[in-house]
């Protein structure tokens, strides 16, 4: 069997620790994966970029790891690749979002999604004057964060201004300090969803109990993987993907353009909710996977593979559709070819791909046959046809030879159908050929022989 020729995959990050999850789900769905390390480099414009899908996993804590310039350099090559048509997995809108806390609660606010009063500040005294507006408690964290980078909690203007005359404190990268609503829950736990492509993959509880350094991932928190009775800082959630709060989460992630994402909600006594937190370069606790029975990392590879088989075959195929959908006899739309192939089975060479797109292709020719060697030849040309850089003209290609294939018999209930049984019925009338039996096709595109009464 003809397998599909596969993209490389482009993996910008900064944080090695984080790349061998990806990178094994990855080359477990047969991807080639080229990492490209973002810390320092060049962007040549006039030099085209390597082929293949790009997926950004750059995180706004890379200056804590020493890469300075992972973030400024990040943004002008995700800016060079989008506009050289590259297709990026959280590109440069789903960046932009992750740098900035006070832009992630600008863009929950517009989605209808509740949120804590957030102020961003600048410089001391305006941090003071944005504390004394705060009725209660609030809590201070960067504007480019992570891993619960700068969060405190203050209960006056006073202790805040202690803090800032300290040696500890540290205002972040361009000194952007983000003072915020405190949320006081009845249990020491928030909660995290976790969105992949558009789905819901999961929900888990991360315990607060011992701070805000919440980073899920196994190399920042491990937890035992079963056994002892411990139950570690994370937990499972009931929340479901029918829960109208992960429906907003994954019309606003379709809007805003952001394919991956973990999104932090604490929930008061009174049962509010209260949305803080947009994760683009989200990590899964393997550990919390493995209880559970879902493997985020193997999720966002099953994402990336569907966005291979659109993005590669069907964006040039679906200009073919018009064209030929024209021609129907009923003048109805036949269905995109190849939408969506994704093979969801731990078996990256199986054939369930290749049965999906044959059997869009017999539905685009509906007169084909149905014996075994055509379903075999067929099957051939649709394999070759999504390995083919330019399907355009491949499957024109394969098109035209369905239409060849087989003697073309129009659908019963069209006009054409009805005049080629008229002409049949006059044939017959006049010679007598033609009365032993006639070929009709089924709603399914299948030729049925039916003998006809004498």
């Amino acid at each position: 069997m003809i397998s599909p020729v596969l993209p490389t995959i482009n993996v910008l990050y900064e944080n090695p620790a984080w790349i061998p999850p990806l990178q094994e789900a990855l080359e477990r769905e047969r991807f080639r994966v080229r990492l490209v390390h973002v810390n320092e480099g060049i962007v040549d414009p006039s030099t085209p970029p390597p082929d293949g899908i790009w997926m950004n996993r750059i995180s706004p804590s890379s200056h804590t790891r020493g890469h300075v310039h992972t973030v400024e350099l990040a943004r002008q090559l995700l800016y060079r690749l989008e506009s050289s048509g590259c297709r990026v997995i959280n590109g440069l809108a789903a960046f932009e979002l992750e740098m900035s806390k006070l832009r992630q609660d600008i863009v929950l606010r517009r989605h209808g999604i509740r949120t804590p009063r957030t102020v961003l500040a600048v410089g001391r005294e305006h941090l003071l004057a944005a504390a004394a507006t705060f009725d209660g408690p609030f809590i201070t964290k960067h504007d480019q964060g992570g891993k619960g980078l700068g969060i405190r909690l203050f209960h006056d203007p006073g202790d805040l201004a202690a803090h800032l005359d300290g040696a500890r404190f540290d205002a972040g990268p361009g000194a952007r300090m983000i003072l915020q609503e405190y949320i006081g829950a009845p249990e020491a736990f928030i909660t995290r969803v976790e969105i992949v492509g558009g789905r819901f993959v999961l929900a888990m509880r991360s315990s607060t109990a011992e701070g805000f350094e919440l980073c899920p991932s196994d190399v920042c928190n491990p937890m035992p993987r079963a056994g002892g009775g411990a139950t570690g800082l994370f937990g499972a959630s009931p929340i479901t993907a029918d829960d109208p709060l992960v429906r907003q989460y994954i019309g606003m992630c379709d809007a805003e353009g952001i394919e991956i994402a973990g999104i932090e909600f604490v929930e008061d006594g009174l049962g509010n909710r209260y949305t803080y937190d947009i994760n683009g370069t989200t990590n899964y606790n393997q550990a919390l996977g493995a209880r559970i029975g879902i493997d985020g990392m193997r999720e966002v590879a099953r994402h990336v593979r569907a966005v291979a088989a659109e993005d590669g075959r069907l964006r040039s195929v679906s200009a073919v559709v018009p064209d030929y959908a024209a021609s129907q006899p009923d003048g109805g739309t036949p269905a995109r070819p190849f939408a969506r192939s994704v093979d969801r089975s731990s078996n990256p060479t199986n054939s369930s791909t290749s049965r999906s797109d044959l059997s869009r292709t017999k539905r685009m020719c509906p007169h084909l046959g149905s014996d075994r060697r055509s379903s075999i030849s067929l099957r051939f040309r649709a394999c070759w046809v999504m390995s083919q850089p330019s399907s355009e003209s491949c499957f024109r290609q394969i098109i035209s030879w369905g239409q060849k294939r087989s003697r073309f018999v129009p659908q019963s209930s069209s006009p054409v159908r009805q005049r080629f049984q008229e002409r049949r019925s006059a044939r017959s009338a006049r010679t007598g050929i033609g009365r032993s039996s006639q070929t009709t096709v089924s709603s399914r595109g299948q030729r049925i022989r039916r003998a006809n009464a004498p």
